[in-house]
């Protein structure tokens, strides 16, 4: 029996000192020589360095960064002057974050950095920064507004920031991620970028409150799914749009995603300017109501009702021809 209780008290011995270090620890470094300290009594993590923070994919196989110890506690981010970058997801699930200070040395933010910060309210993005990867602020429900860069040349999607009313995309951006704005139910306005290529999947997906849009007259492309959802009463493709494309699996851009159901039913009139479109894939216009109408270009009116009709769109929908073509979406 004594033989037992020592071997027990030994084991005591060796793991508590291992736990106790483990709950303890308030520093160390990242994979980049970077150096982070939690401050216990202000919930809040502080990175300094001259490099950026190092990346980490959250698998469920690799080991977790040092610091994500604190990501159920943290309630502030600080990061120093000097640190050059964000990786990918290295604070992705903080879900008690409030407030994240960015300096200006930081040119990049990576995919999924910020994911599902949850109590995020408050972030300034410097002008310095050129690239925001996708996700990097996705599933933050608290962010209200957003302010972005001047220079920024690529920006990734927003889906599901359920709370952003109103947000600006600067012209300097002429490429995005699919899903742009996916599940932002209480977004009431967007500016594109005005050499936007294409309007990407699912990118105004469930945005209910959405009732306008302008799409730059850049745009060649509009892709699957991309409306479905939303609170658009009237959509306008301009006069570069060459191709209306749905996914390899049939889903349709105006009206739902496939096994989910997202009907578009605020919309009454989708106006084709373009003369230039070349194709328009099977089913992107089925399911859309019969109280839409569908005005195209007088002159392209014949061949524009027969690929629309071949695509699938039913016959209790109108399609007539614009008699002046609107140049306002087009400024």
């Amino acid at each position: 029996m004594e033989k037992v209780v020592t071997v027990i008290l030994i084991l005591s011995l060796c793991f508590m000192p291992a736990q106790i270090q483990a709950k303890s620890v308030t520093s160390g470094t990242d994979g980049n020589g970077n150096k982070w300290t939690y401050n216990t009594s202000t919930k809040t993590l502080t990175f300094t360095g001259n490099k950026a923070i190092s990346d980490f994919t959250l698998n469920g196989h690799d080991r977790e960064p040092s610091w994500y110890r604190w990501s159920n506690k943290t309630e502030h981010i600080v990061i120093e002057e000097g640190i050059t970058g964000i990786g990918s997801e290295a604070f992705a699930g903080f879900v008690k974050v409030l407030s994240v200070n960015i300096p200006y040395t930081v040119k990049k933010i990576k995919r999924s950095s910020f994911e599902n910060n949850y109590r995020l309210r408050e972030i300034q993005i410097p002008n310095e920064i050129i690239s925001i990867g996708d996700k990097a602020f996705a599933g933050c429900y608290g962010l209200k507004n957003l302010s972005l860069p001047s220079k920024l040349n690529y920006v990734g999607s927003f889906e599901f920031c359920k709370n952003i009313k109103s947000i600006s995309l600067p012209d300097s951006i002429k490429d995005t991620a699919d899903g742009m704005f996916t599940g932002c139910e209480m977004l009431t306005s967007v500016k594109l970028p005005r050499k936007l290529k294409a309007i990407k999947s699912y990118d105004f997906v469930d945005c209910r409150k959405l009732t306008k849009l302008n799409i730059p007259v850049t745009v060649k492309v509009v892709y699957m799914s991309a409306f479905a959802g939303s609170g658009l009463k009237k959509i306008v493709l301009p006069s570069n749009v060459q191709k209306i494309r749905n996914g390899n699996d049939g889903q349709k851009v105006f009206e739902y995603i496939k096994g989910i159901g997202y009907p578009t039913k605020n919309l009454r009139v989708i106006e084709i300017h373009s003369k230039k479109v070349k194709s328009i894939q099977k089913n992107s216009f089925s399911g859309l109501s019969s109280k839409v109408v569908i005005k195209v270009p007088k002159s392209k009116k014949k061949k524009y009702t027969k690929m629309l009709r071949k695509s699938g769109l039913s016959k209790k929908v109108k399609i007539v021809a614009i008699e002046k073509e609107a140049r306002k979406y087009e400024k």
